[in-house]
């Protein structure tokens, strides 16, 4: 797999069991449905440490985890978001896989996942597929060698599985035996794919946009490229009869696509644009540095460029909904943005914790965040921890600060009790019977904490090394 670290704390949207958002390294495509408006970002709940992947199929979201050499695979009831659920897990010691960073994809029962084996020089990586028809006992029932996996996507029985220069198509009308019908070589490493209606569109760089037919998975035929000497196509989203593509040197290009052998450019706009999200009639370009750029599609091939907001640090997440767009800005804390005016976004609310900024993915100097009973509590790093009171989520207040000798790196909580992986101190675990005055109950001494992991009545502390302590916390004092 090709992803980043994200968190748990990351809203993901789901719609028919399918990613409203695909989010990338410092390339995110989000095509999202209309959402409804909201007033506040509210945190619901929270599972500390980091997350890896999550896909959300009805009541139920499936996540990987890495913690150095373990991993494990594990199944939420999310029927009730204020109070999620651990139901089943596969761990890797007793697969002797491991789960790797990366894509999922749902078929009914089945999950597939990626996972891999053997050393770092010589790893096999596999497409494997996980029974969860009851959650509370996942089986993995089969593995196929299909090389490192990049994407995966469902569509119309049909699974596809891309690698470095392939597309595997797998028959999953039977969905615990993929049986692979095609493999469709592209030709070029690190491609962007998506399908949709009977057609895969596929990107090739500075060799342009290639459109496959895979009416016959079993026969897919390329039809046509669309090639521009002036266009290094990167990524592609696709939204009705309209294809989103992005350059990293020309910016976003539009294309109509209803007719496949006669695709037309629509427009250009060559802007700065790390990741975007698309939304009704507008498209918001986002830029680590330049902050969002509001872009009118509204009367193609007019584009037309609205309203913008720069942000005053760094912005390394975003998330739209609605109205409202949440940023996560670097250094400097949780903006809010009313983008309901398009030509003059407005900056409404900030919280700015003592040590960093509060990611809504996990960037930023904030490396943990975890919620215990309307209150979230943030890992800032330098500054030990922030008790941030969330019961109005409209007007989140900081109601008190714990300072710890250590650099505080991550924080989990279990019941009353919070772990914190704090740097040249170790695992540092707090009572919170009082939730805003933490009383300190132990310390586990270690040369380096980085994450912390809780299962059951042991916690799990990783250095940077990738070496993993377990601790046996059955007895927190």
């Amino acid at each position: 797999g090709r992803s980043t670290e994200t968190t748990l704390a990351e809203v993901v949207q789901m719609q028919q069991g399918e990613k409203a958002g695909v989010i990338l390294s410092k390339s995110r495509l989000d095509v999202s449905p209309q959402r409804a408006d909201g007033q506040s970002l509210e945190l619901l709940s929270q599972l500390g440490g980091a997350i890896f992947n999550v896909y959300v199929d009805g009541n139920y979201a499936y996540i990987d985890k890495v913690i150095g050499n373990y991993s494990w695979f594990r199944i939420m009831d999310i029927s009730n978001p204020l109070t999620p659920i651990p139901l089943g897990r596969i761990d890797s010691i007793a697969l002797d896989l491991s789960f790797d960073v990366g894509t999922m994809a749902v078929n009914g029962d089945y999950v597939y996942i990626e996972t891999s084996s053997g050393p770092y020089t010589n790893t096999l990586y596999y497409l494997t597929v996980v029974d969860v028809s009851n959650p509370n006992l996942p089986v993995p029932v089969e593995s196929l060698n299909v090389g490192d996996i990049i994407k995966m996507q469902m569509h119309e029985g049909y699974l596809y599985v891309s690698t470095d220069l392939e597309i595997h198509i797998f028959n999953v009308q039977t969905p615990e035996t993929p049986v692979e019908v095609e493999v469709y070589e592209t030709g070029l490493a690190g491609f962007d794919f998506t399908v949709g209606g009977q057609y895969a569109y596929i990107t090739k760089g500075l060799d342009g946009l290639s459109i496959v037919d895979v009416s016959n998975p079993t026969q897919p035929q390329e039809i046509t490229t669309y090639q521009d000497s002036l266009i290094n196509f990167q990524f592609i989203v696709l939204q009705g009869e309209e294809a989103f593509a992005y350059d990293y040197d020309s910016g976003l290009w539009i294309f109509d696509i209803s007719d496949p052998l006669n695709i037309l450019e629509m427009g250009n706009l060559a802007l700065a644009c790390a990741w975007f999200e698309v939304q009704g009639e507008y498209v918001y370009c986002m830029d680590v540095t330049q902050g969002v750029t509001i872009i009118d599609i509204s009367d193609l091939p007019n584009i037309v460029e609205r309203g913008s907001y720069d942000f005053p640090g760094y912005t390394f997440d975003t998330f739209l909904s609605g109205s409202y767009l949440y940023a996560a800005d670097d250094g400097l804390g949780l903006r809010i943005l009313d983008v309901s005016d398009p030509d003059g976004p407005v900056g409404i609310a900030a919280y700015d914790p003592p040590g960093g900024s509060i990611g809504v993915s996990g960037f930023g100097m904030t490396s943990g965040m975890a919620y215990r009973n309307g209150y979230i509590y943030t890992a800032d790093f330098w500054s030990g921890i922030s008790i941030i009171d969330v019961r109005r989520p409209g007007a989140p207040e900081l109601v008190n600060t714990y300072d710890t000798p250590g650099d505080v790196r991550d924080i989990e909580i279990l019941g009353d009790c919070a772990y914190l992986a704090e740097t040249f101190q170790g695992l540092r675990i707090l009572n919170l019977q009082n939730p805003v005055q933490p009383v300190e109950v132990a310390l586990v001494e270690m040369e380096w904490a980085w994450e912390v992991e809780v299962i059951g009545e042991y916690v799990f502390v990783r250095d940077p090394y990738a070496l993993v302590m377990m601790v046996d916390v059955s007895n927190p004092s």
